[in-house]
């Protein structure tokens, strides 16, 4: 049993209006996935049964590369981190 932080159990709540007995996934950083379920709801307090543990790889198999223009400015910088947030392994600029 896991009591998720208020920040997550209130947006579990208010946003994704999850209840008792929803099935959730849950991450501690060790690059498993656990599946879990709600137990219970106290407001934005929100504690979880903890289930199996699972290896994924969430990686692309497909290494996408961006060729860019220069732009004028600073927005190269914007397009460089949303190019690897959205998995872009290489950036070639023209």
């Amino acid at each position: 049993m896991v009591e998720l932080t208020r920040d997550a159990g209130a947006h579990l709540v208010k946003v994704l209006r999850a209840r008792s007995g929803d099935e959730l996934v849950l991450f501690n950083g060790d690059g498993r996935e656990y599946s879990g379920t709600i137990e219970a709801v106290r407001g934005s307090r929100v504690s979880a049964s903890i289930g199996a543990a699972r290896s994924f790889d969430r990686e692309s198999p497909f290494k996408l590369t961006l060729v860019q223009c220069v732009p004028r400015g600073d927005r190269m910088d914007f397009i460089v981190q949303k190019a690897t947030e959205l998995g872009a392994a290489r950036i070639v600029p023209v």
